[in-house]
């Protein structure tokens, strides 16, 4: 089980911030999800929590037991925060990855291609799009979207096989 605050990307200011630009994530010990949203509330404002209890019926796959592929949470959210409230026995790992590494295997072509291909969004919001560019920005400075299961079905076989090659 875990919580999961998604954090405004306007709000950011801490203490912490050196170390999350550094290192581009942050390893706090805490003793309380209280401690959690305390050093949340000092790094921006906490959009939305989330409870992720495993559940073997769940048809959501944050809430299955089957493990998650690299993926993005929603657009809005700078910080991703993951409170361990019981460690599973097996299992459980977070792997992350920068995007500024991960693009450095794509042209500038299809950079392009990806800023064209837009995936359904987590409608989480009232006002939430209902879709999304997969990366937007430019000059090397971008904001990336993606989730594989939310790539919409009427994409071309250029932006397929760009999906195809990002998940790999």
């Amino acid at each position: 089980n875990f919580q999961i605050p998604l954090l405004n990307k306007d709000q950011i200011d801490s203490k912490y911030l050196d170390d999350l630009e550094t290192n581009q994530f942050c390893i706090l010990k805490v003793d309380s999800y209280d401690d959690v949203k305390d050093i949340c509330s000092e790094l921006g404002n906490v959009i939305h929590e989330n409870d992720v209890v495993t559940q073997t019926t769940s048809r959501s796959l944050s809430n299955s037991y089957n493990a998650l592929d690299f993926h993005t949470d929603h657009h809005r959210a700078t910080l991703i925060g993951l409170y361990c409230v019981r460690q599973s026995t097996f299992g459980g790992e977070t792997r992350l990855i920068h995007l500024s590494e991960l693009l450095k295997f794509f042209s500038q072509e299809e950079i392009e291609i990806m800023q064209n291909t837009y995936l359904h969004e987590h409608r989480i919001f009232e006002n939430d799009p209902e879709n999304f560019p997969m990366l937007e920005g430019r000059d090397g400075e971008y904001n990336v979207y993606y989730s594989y299961w939310l790539a919409k079905k009427n994409i071309t076989e250029k932006q397929q096989n760009i999906l195809k090659k990002f998940k790999e």
